[in-house]
């Protein structure tokens, strides 16, 4: 889309293609461009993003709008159960560092 507003602007530039009116003041002949920038935008963009979507691999990062995906950092809906994963970590694989803390959270736990 960046590409396409991006040649839009640059064929809409006052001298480029045409320079509407041709005896117009800066300001005026500015203005104009502007609302025929704005006009055909409005009435091709849609169209533009429509094509865009259907390229090949454009479809699959977008698969759930970002209005429709769960945000991580609210807390979850109501009635929402929250569940951890349970998951076991056999004591042999634990980094060596970390067992004065498990003898130590052990103690208080008493």
């Amino acid at each position: 889309m960046l590409a396409f507003s991006t040649l839009l602007f640059f064929v809409l530039t006052p001298g480029i293609l045409v320079t509407l009116p041709r005896r117009g003041s800066k300001v005026t002949v500015a203005l104009t461009h502007a609302v025929i920038f704005a006009l055909l935008y409005h009435l091709t963009h849609h169209a533009v993003w429509q094509f865009v979507k259907s390229l090949d691999g454009f479809k699959e990062r977008f698969v759930t709008s970002p209005a429709t995906a769960p945000n991580p950092m609210l807390p979850p809906r109501p009635g929402t159960p929250m569940t951890l994963p349970k998951v076991k970590v056999p004591m042999n694989t634990m980094p060596m560092n970390t067992m004065p803390i498990l003898a130590a959270s052990s103690l208080l736990k008493k």
